[in-house]
């Protein structure tokens, strides 16, 4: 699956685990989106999060209710 999702989207995986599938699927990709790069790329990586409501930590409620979100995106983006 995150094999499939890095292929498709043209991104590097979340686990470097999916680097010999994504070579299954599309040969040399692994490569390409850096697949195979050292641990200390990885930690560079800022990851997709989607907004919510409640942070879950000790922020508490500052965090953003997706629709508010989705919202400011479509200005910014309009």
């Amino acid at each position: 699956m995150k094999a499939e999702q890095a292929t498709f989207y043209g991104e590097t995986p979340v686990n470097k685990k999916a680097c010999p599938f994504m070579n299954k699927i599309t040969p040399g990709s692994c490569a390409v989106y850096k697949a195979n790069a050292p641990d200390a790329y990885y930690r560079s990586i800022k990851f997709w999060k989607t907004p919510l409501a409640d942070c879950g930590d000790s922020r508490g409620k500052v965090c953003m209710p997706y629709t508010k979100w989705v919202q400011g995106w479509t200005q910014v983006k309009g």
